[in-house]
């Protein structure tokens, strides 16, 4: 009974790399819903696996200048905020810095061209001139994470989550705040907007985890990643999806509890919420819950309002209100006539006179 996420655990057939005049990205995951960083702000986007439904919301870089009135040029960026700008270093000027800057710029180099082994090889250089290169353990796990290599990915994942104080000047320098954007899975059909930062590392590295089948620690990290601060709802989400899977129904409903119905993902943790409260014989709360989920409708995917009901309606049936269950299938079937089994649904609980 109930809505569920489903998960694909493993990690990405492949990472793509965007170069553009704005800024560098790079996309790791498997096919489904997503969010990214780019240099105009973040991006989530939700959609339901197989309806080709998608839901976006954008949030400004915490940060980022304000929008140029129209009619004003904007002033042309600088050479280290974008992909062009570490083109243009050569090798007098590289020969002046320190050697891990020197291989790390070539490694950048090397990675906008296209040559992902030559960018390793750098990246190897850079952390053996300088172990604490967070900025080359990031872009390189990454790297690896497109290879299968989810052990060596793991481990320079693990290097940076276990670190005090870690910076990325290098990417900011070379590559430009906002330019780069990991994509991963955070459930089979949520992704996550991931810079490469800590929190990126956190939730790549969760991905790995569960990909490797260590479920446990993949929540135990998260549970370390909340309690570094990072509290945001693609964390909360990331951790509550795991704890479904486990069926840890008091965890879900202390971390979920509060949730406001604000976007796509934190209807989500509503859903597993309300899923939790049902498990545990809680119809009451659960349908209060579920209620919420199907409360607004502005800016929400309607595949999804239609999910929320159907599991809405199970929730009416399990507590014997027939009516309330039929009504919430009719809504459902006057958007989607073809919408699961609800036809069949609603012809189990109203059954046609006999001719």
């Amino acid at each position: 009974m109930g809505f569920r996420l489903q998960r694909r655990i493993k990690i990405a057939p492949g990472v793509n790399l965007n170069i553009s005049k704005s800024g560098l990205g790079v996309s790791v995951g498997p096919k489904g819903a997503k969010a990214s960083i780019g240099m105009s702000g973040a991006r989530t986007s939700v959609g339901i696996p197989g309806t080709g439904l998608r839901y976006e919301k954008r949030y400004p870089i915490h940060g980022a200048s304000p929008a140029k009135p129209a009619g004003k040029k904007p002033s042309a960026p600088r050479a280290s905020q974008a992909p062009g700008g570490v083109m243009r270093i050569g090798a007098l000027s590289k020969a002046l810095k320190r050697p891990d800057e020197k291989a790390f710029i070539n490694a950048c180099q090397n990675l906008i061209k296209g040559d992902e082994a030559a960018c390793l090889s750098c990246l190897k250089e850079a952390l053996a001139a300088n172990p604490e290169c967070f900025d080359a353990r990031i872009i390189a796990a990454i790297l690896l994470c497109k290879s299968g290599d989810s052990g060596q990915a793991g481990a320079h994942l693990e290097k940076i989550v276990s670190s005090e104080g870690v910076a990325f000047p290098y990417i900011e320098k070379y590559l430009g705040s906002g330019a780069m954007e990991i994509d991963v899975p955070i459930t089979g059909n949520v992704r996550g907007v991931l810079g490469p930062d800590t929190r990126g590392a956190y939730l790549l590295l969760a991905e790995v985890y569960q990909e490797r089948g260590f479920q446990e620690q993949a929540v135990n990290l998260l549970r370390q990643a909340m309690d570094r601060g990072y509290t945001d709802d693609l964390v909360k989400l990331s951790t509550v999806e795991l704890l479904n899977d486990l069926e840890r129904d008091d965890e879900i409903i202390q971390l979920a509890q509060g949730t406001e119905n604000q976007d796509n993902v934190s209807m989500a943790i509503i859903f597993y919420l309300g899923q939790a409260m049902a498990r545990k014989g809680y119809l009451e709360a659960a349908r209060e819950i579920l209620k919420k989920a199907v409360s607004k409708k502005k800016d929400r995917d309607p595949e999804m309002i239609n999910e929320a009901r159907y599991v809405l309606a199970a929730n009416y049936e399990r507590e014997g209100k027939k009516a309330m269950a039929i009504k919430q299938y009719q809504t459902i079937l006057a958007q989607d006539y073809d919408f699961r089994d609800v036809r069949a649904k609603l012809d189990a609980l109203s059954p046609r006179p006999s001719e």
